[in-house]
């Protein structure tokens, strides 16, 4: 019935129109980051994303589903489904070598063989696997697997506070996938201050070619100088923000960026130099795409969709839509025709009227400004009137502005002080003051004022 249901109901444009959210949680080295995404048909936006310096070099359960409540608080966040990124140093991965014939039946070859390969039954781990290349009698593929004493204490706790984790994948692998989302194809080295040094990871197309831990960055600076011609020499460099190793780079001859500011130019939200397996887990997420999960054991679901039925189902609801819009578009036709010849006539008449308007505007505005200097003019006068009455012969203005029933006067005078009490005995001012520091102004040997008062007795026009 599920089958029956997925095909007669099946969308090929799903993917591009549905809205998506996608979790991660990071355990990164003394940091734990958190990142929540959200994608529409139209944006893709990072609503939360915060890291959390702690002091150990890798957080307990219970300190990782605390701080992950902690960011999601208040967000309304409904997605409870994490994608967990879990340190390098906790998985083990190798290329092994296979036969052709077994790639159908990969998942339990892999899981009768584990011991053969590594360290571990199958019992032991969580595992998964890339093919990295295939031929007619043989197949690459690197083998991931992590211990499950790690993972099932952090899977339950998780569970108990209403989580479930649904991948989990190395941070290696997230960042790698985030590198190839930013810069699609390149062989691409990412270089990322830790705790002890530096971590440089190679990879190409979303898949881990190469992975270092050094404690300076020198090392690999020299080696990249030489122009050697190795498969593994990079086409580009990719480093974070505040790394200090923009000028070193600059002498490889390699081109080199920094991944924050790629970041921020590809996608909107708060993003940073920080938690970059966060993002990388949450865009694995949003993608759909198939990926290093180490929670699946190696199983691969492949669902066949029915293009063609949908096809054929998309372009014979688009012939029923187009003949039910057409008909009544024909049928009303003459009555548009009419309609457009009565909206031409009007549209003349229009603009007479907006040209009226605008002449009437116009009128208004002189008529007003006319007023109003009719009915300040007065005012003004009698106010130089008494300014002019009552300062002393060695004060002069500069500027004298009223407005508001208010008046403030700006100029020099050999004794600023004196000028509130004779402005004060005036009977058209009052609550005299000054406005601002008085100053004295060498250069004119006088001090520069600044007075304001209320007017008092002085009839203001209308």
């Amino acid at each position: 019935m599920k089958n029956l249901k997925e095909i007669l109901f099946y969308n090929p444009f799903e993917e591009y129109l549905r809205i998506d959210s996608s979790l991660s949680v990071a355990i990164e080295d003394h940091r734990i980051s958190v990142c929540y995404i959200k994608r529409s048909p139209v944006s893709l936006r990072i609503e939360a994303l915060q890291t959390l310096t702690i002091s150990e070099k890798h957080p307990g359960p219970g300190e990782l589903v605390s701080t992950t409540g902690m960011v999601l608080s208040d967000r309304g966040v409904k997605n409870k489904e994490i994608i967990l990124s879990v340190p390098h140093e906790w998985v083990l991965t190798t290329n092994i070598e296979l036969p052709g014939s077994v790639e159908e039946n990969l998942s339990d070859v892999l899981s009768y063989e584990m011991d053969r390969y590594t360290p571990f039954s199958s019992e032991q781990v969580f595992y998964d696997y890339r093919i990295i290349s295939r031929d007619n009698s043989k197949i690459l593929l690197m083998l991931t697997l992590i211990n499950r004493e790690l993972l099932v204490p952090i899977i339950n706790t998780y569970k108990e506070d209403g989580f479930s984790i649904k991948i989990v994948t190395p941070e290696q692998t997230a960042s790698s996938f985030l590198i190839n989302w930013l810069y699609p194809g390149k062989k691409v080295l990412f270089l990322k201050r830790t705790s002890d040094g530096y971590l440089s990871l190679l990879s190409q197309k979303g898949l881990p070619l190469s992975l270092e831990e050094v404690s300076t960055a020198d090392h690999i600076i020299d080696t990249l100088r030489k122009d050697s011609g190795d498969d593994l020499r990079p086409d580009m460099i990719v480093y974070l923000n505040g790394s200090g190793l923009q000028d070193p780079l600059s002498e490889t001859g390699i081109p080199s960026h920094d991944l924050s500011e790629s970041l921020k130019k590809a996608i909107s939200g708060p993003v940073s130099g920080e938690g970059v397996s966060a993002i990388g887990a949450s865009l694995m997420g949003i993608s759909g795409k198939e990926t290093l999960n180490l929670l699946s054991l190696g199983k691969r679901e492949t669902v066949k969709k029915p293009v063609a039925l949908s096809a054929f189902l998309l372009i014979l609801l688009a012939l029923i839509i187009g003949a039910s819009l057409t008909l009544p578009v024909i049928k009303n036709e003459k009555e548009v025709e009419a309609l457009t010849v009565e909206i031409n006539t009007l549209k003349g008449r229009v603009k007479e009227v907006e040209a009226l308007k605008g002449e009437l505007k116009v009128l208004n505005k002189k008529i007003n400004a006319i007023r109003g200097f009719k009915s300040n003019a007065p005012v003004m006068i009698e106010i130089l009137k008494e300014v002019t009455t009552l300062l002393p012969d060695d004060t002069w203005l500069t500027r004298l502005e009223v407005k508001d029933g208010k008046a403030t006067f700006e100029g020099f005078s050999d004794s600023a002080t004196k000028l509130i009490s004779i402005l004060e005995s005036s009977d058209i001012f009052r609550n005299v003051s000054f406005s601002s520091t008085t100053v004295k102004d060498r250069r004119l040997n006088k001090e520069r004022f600044r007075i304001k008062a209320e007017l008092e007795g002085v009839e203001q026009g209308k």
